[in-house]
C-alpha cells in the first residue's frame, strides 16, 4: 500500500437468478460484460504437444477420441450457448453447467459417473493489496481430458504450458490426472503471490505505526481487515477437498499420485496458517498505532499543559499590575517596569528549570 489507498468502494456481486428457475438452468452471474468465450485444445503424448483454437463445441468428441492426453482450456462466459453444447458433448450433468456459470459458487468437488468436478476461487491481485479480487474457476477431470473452466483470462497456466512444451517432462509422460493434479497445483501456488504481498504490507504497516503512524496507516489496516476474510473463504475449503482427494479412492485418480495430493494438503494448511497469523498481527499493528497516536496526543497535552503552568503566574502578575487603582507604589517607580520583566523572566526559568528536575520535559 505504501500511502496508496482507493476512496471508492467495491460493489459486491449480487446473484442474478430469478425465483421459480428450474433446477440446471445455466445463468450467469457474473460482470454485465463477460469476457469473450475461446476454446483452445491441448492435446499431447510423450511424442507430440499441439494446441489449437476451436470454434465449434462439435468438433471436440472426435478430436478427444484420439489417442492421448487432451486438455480443454474454456475462458470467458460471453457464449453461454456454447458452454452448453461443451457440457452436451461431453454428458456434463446440467447441475453442473448451471455451476460452471453461477460464479459465486464457493469452493467444492463433486464425483460423477463418468468425471470429476472442481471448484476453487481464484483470488489475484495488483501491487496494492485492496485491489484483491475473486473469480471462479472450474476443473473437471474425465477419462482421458481435463476441461478447464476460467472467467477471467489469466497467465496463471503459462507454466504449465511450458512443461508441456518439454519432450521429456514429467508431464508430458504422465496420465490425465497428474495434468489435473498440476493445474490445481498452480492454482494454490498462486495464493502464495498474494500471500506474499499480504506480509511485505504489513511489515511496512508495522513499521509505520511504530515510527510514524498517519491517517493513511488506519486506512491501509481497514483494508487488510477486508480482505483476509476473501483469502480465507477462498482457501478453507480446499483443505477439505485436498484431503478427500489424498484419501477418496476415486476411481480417476491413480493411488500413486495420493502422495502429491498429501502434499498439496500440505500447502493449503500452510496457507491458511499464514491467514491465521496476518489476522494476528493486523489486530497488534491496529493496537501499536492506537497506542503511537495516544502517546502523541499525550505529548502534545503535555506540551500545552506545561506552557499553560508556567504562563499562569506570569498572568498572575499583569492582572495584578494592569489594574486601575490609583495609589499603587511600583506605577510611579522608574525601573519599576524592567523589575517586573525580570521577575517574570525568573519565574519562567525557575519553573522550567522545575520541570526539567522532575523529567517532566
Amino acid at each position: 500500500m505504501n500511502g496508496k489507498t482507493k476512496n471508492h468502494h467495491k460493489k459486491k456481486k449480487k446473484r442474478k437468478h430469478q425465483p421459480g428457475l428450474a433446477p440446471g438452468t445455466p445463468v450467469y452471474t457474473g460482470d454485465e460484460t463477460p469476457q469473450r468465450t475461446v476454446i483452445t485444445l491441448h492435446s499431447y503424448d510423450s511424442e507430440t504437444f499441439n494446441s489449437i483454437k476451436i470454434k465449434d463445441a462439435e468438433a471436440l468428441p472426435a478430436l478427444i477420441a484420439q489417442p492421448g492426453v487432451h486438455w480443454i482450456e474454456i475462458t470467458g462466459f460471453s457464449d453461454t450457448s456454447l458452454i452448453e453444447q461443451v457440457g452436451e458433448h461431453f454428458l456434463l450433468h446440467s447441475l453442473t453447467i448451471e455451476d460452471i456459470l453461477d460464479v459465486l459458487q464457493n469452493p467444492k468437488f463433486e464425483i460423477y459417473e463418468n468425471y470429476l468436478v472442481l471448484f476453487l476461487r481464484r483470488v489475484t491481485s495488483g501491487t496494492i493489496f485492496n485491489e484483491f479480487k475473486s473469480s471462479q474457476v472450474c476443473l473437471i477431470l474425465g477419462p482421458n481430458y481435463v476441461i478447464s473452466f476460467q472467467e477471467k483470462s489469466s497467465h496463471i497456466y503459462d507454466t504449465v504450458k511450458r512443461r508441456l512444451r518439454l519432450p521429456k517432462s514429467r508431464l508430458r509422460l504422465a496420465e490425465v490426472d497428474f495434468l489435473f493434479y498440476s493445474l490445481l497445483d498452480v492454482e494454490v501456488d498462486n495464493y502464495f503471490t498474494g500471500i506474499d504481498i499480504v506480509s511485505e504490507e504489513i511489515e511496512h504497516m508495522e513499521a509505520e505505526s511504530f515510527t510514524q503512524p498517519q491517517e493513511t496507516t488506519l486506512r491501509n489496516i481497514h483494508c487488510i481487515r477486508q480482505q483476509l476474510p476473501l483469502l480465507k473463504r477462498s482457501v478453507r475449503p480446499l483443505q477439505y477437498i485436498a484431503n478427500e482427494l489424498r484419501h477418496e479412492r476415486i476411481s480417476l485418480i491413480r493411488p500413486e499420485l495420493h502422495i502429491y495430493f498429501r502434499d498439496l494438503y500440505d500447502h493449503i494448511r500452510q496457507i491458511i496458517e499464514s491467514v491465521e497469523i496476518f489476522r494476528d498481527q493486523q489486530t497488534g499493528i491496529m493496537e501499536i498505532y492506537l497506542s503511537n497516536i495516544n502517546n502523541q496526543m499525550n505529548k502534545i497535552m503535555q506540551f500545552l499543559t506545561i506552557i499553560g503552568t508556567i504562563f499562569l503566574p506570569l498572568t498572575m502578575v499583569t492582572g495584578v499590575y494592569g489594574m486601575n487603582f490609583r495609589f499603587m507604589p511600583e506605577l510611579e517607580w522608574r525601573y519599576g517596569y524592567y523589575m517586573v520583566l525580570t521577575f517574570m523572566t525568573a519565574i519562567a526559568i525557575g519553573m522550567l528549570a522545575l520541570f526539567k528536575k522532575k523529567n517532566w520535559i
